[in-house]
């Protein structure tokens, strides 16, 4: 098992500057509260989210996923069926593998990368950026040098549509945030 830390970081300078101009400025120590709360959220929500879209049918057209050689969805489609293949059919070895979602799944096979990435880990977020640490088999965080799909950048990928909602969520978060935290409590004191 290997993970797989994934990093976001959003433009949020001209939002600080117009409630500044507002009138309703805000110390150092309430941006970054602020900040590392909608980076968390948002994360989360990708993870909650956008995570169980990459083991859907249609995945591979939907984030455009290297296509998957003709001998391997044949033998990935027979599996599920309950065919055994042995070296004798030209793979090599025997192989008796459980295969689900009838093969045609891109980012799916036995479903132990479903499960294992799904799982809630840990999120880690600054006010400059949110990192969620994905669990994966190890041959899906490696990338071998032969010419087989990236499987790690394939379950990182989000749609326009997707990047665009996870800003709505981040922006979200971060307004909700100024209207519980206000600012009167977080205002810059002088002292002379």
């Amino acid at each position: 098992m290997a993970n797989i830390d994934v990093n976001f970081t959003w433009d949020y300078q001209g939002w600080f500057a117009e409630l500044a101009r507002q009138g309703r400025p805000m110390s150092a120590r309430a941006k970054n509260l602020l900040l590392t709360q909608s980076n968390r959220q948002a994360v989360k929500f990708w993870h909650r989210v956008f995570i169980p879209r990459h083991f859907e049918s249609g995945n591979a057209q939907r984030y455009r996923y290297k296509a998957r050689k003709r001998p391997y969805r044949r033998i990935k489609e027979a599996l599920a069926a309950g065919r055994t293949f042995d070296p004798s059919d030209g793979v090599g070895e025997t192989i008796n593998d459980r295969v689900i979602k009838g093969g045609t799944v891109s980012m799916v096979r036995s479903g132990d990368s479903e499960q294992k990435s799904k799982r809630q880990n840990a999120v880690f977020s600054t006010p400059n950026k949110a990192t969620a640490r994905v669990s994966v088999p190890g041959y899906i965080s490696r990338r071998s040098r032969s010419n087989r799909p990236d499987q790690r950048r394939e379950l990182q990928t989000l749609t326009q549509a997707e990047k665009r909602q996870l800003n709505q969520v981040w922006a979200k978060n971060f307004f909700r945030g100024v209207r519980q935290l206000g600012t009167a409590a977080f205002r810059v004191r002088r002292t002379t």
